[in-house]
């Protein structure tokens, strides 16, 4: 009898009535909520060319936007754009996977709710019922292999934190909370064009480095050697990060192929690689190295093989060049010589 009475109840409740908050261990959890701000998903079954028409008549409303990869952007939307670009959404309905105005921040990642609502009835609960009464507009419904009363349920629309939040209300569920995903939050590096790519850095499976960051990010007293095939000295993400350097094949303070005859092209591509991975400067231009205020000394060691013997000779002018001669001569010459 209370069951029939709640359906009744539900059925009058209007589903998409502004609700910018689920429930999290009984207590509600707000979301900010702004408009102009988008998180826009795309299939992943598009082809290069379809994502790259729907992108460009997106940016076109926009005026900043950030690609955290080929799928997934965030829009920053002009206000005298915002009908425009709603029309564009509409009218890539079936291409479109996410598009989300709530999300939710901690000091390093971005929250926003999927499509998608995980949920744990009561016991002598039947779910569809009581989707049916709110009108969830579910696509799919899966229920978990290792607890029956749990499921997934996926909805053709991005109203997860109101479903989740009416779904909670009828009391008939131990939790039911959108899925989320997440992405590191907008911090001033994004502005750099390939920090974008840098999936390990944001990542906290991998490096996890915005953390750290927070605490620190180098320091310029912190000089490290980097014994490869020579940098691009000239390089724009590098160059206010490189000290004096060494080359120990040729015996000069030029550790660049400019300066090698037949390898002038560029046969210093992993030493310049590996350089930007370390100290790439935070600059807006290319990536950004791990330890992006610290410096460099680069040392061209080889462009071949036979390149790591000869400098062998000049292992004592290195160790000069970095001033830690221990560390140089017992780690660094001896295990890339072998």
């Amino acid at each position: 009898m209370f069951y029939s009475i709640v359906l009744i109840l539900l059925g009058f409740y209007p589903l998409f009535a502004q609700q910018s908050y689920y429930y999290c261990q009984g207590k509600r959890v707000f979301l900010p909520e702004n408009e102009f701000v988008r998180y826009v998903r795309l299939k992943n079954t598009l082809s290069e060319s379809q994502i790259k028409i729907i992108q460009e008549e997106l940016s076109s409303c926009c005026s900043k936007v950030y690609e955290y990869n080929p799928f997934l952007s965030k829009y920053f939307i002009l206000e005298d754009k915002i009908e425009q670009f709603n029309d564009v959404i509409s009218s890539n309905d079936t291409s479109v996977c996410l598009n989300s105005s709530n999300c939710a921040s901690n000091d390093t990642l971005t929250f926003y709710p999927s499509r998608t609502i995980l949920v744990k009835v009561k016991p002598s609960t039947s779910l569809m019922p009581v989707l049916d009464s709110i009108g969830v507009p579910y696509i799919n419904i899966v229920q978990s292999r290792y607890n029956a009363q749990e499921y997934k349920i996926s909805l053709s629309s991005d109203v997860a934190l109101r479903c989740a939040a009416l779904l909670y209300e009828t009391g008939l569920f131990e939790y039911a909370q959108p899925d989320f995903y997440e992405s590191d939050i907008l911090n001033g590096y994004e502005d750099n064009p390939e920090y974008q790519y840098q999936w390990a850095v944001h990542n906290d499976i991998n490096m996890n480095l915005l953390p750290a960051w927070n605490i620190t990010t180098g320091h310029p007293q912190i000089k490290v050697a980097v014994l490869d095939n020579g940098v691009d000295l000239n390089h724009s993400d590098l160059i206010n990060n490189l000290l004096e350097g060494y080359d120990a094949v040729d015996d000069s303070n030029h550790p660049s192929s400019v300066c090698c005859g037949e390898f002038e092209s560029n046969f210093d591509f992993h030493g310049t690689l590996c350089t930007g991975v370390i100290v790439a400067a935070n600059n807006e231009e290319g990536l950004v190295g791990v330890a992006h205020t610290s410096k460099v000394v680069p040392i061209r060691i080889n462009h071949t093989v036979v390149e790591y013997f000869k400098c062998r000779s000049w292992q004592s002018n290195i160790s000069s060049c970095i001033g830690r001669e221990d560390i140089l001569e017992n780690r660094c010459l001896q295990s890339c010589m072998l």
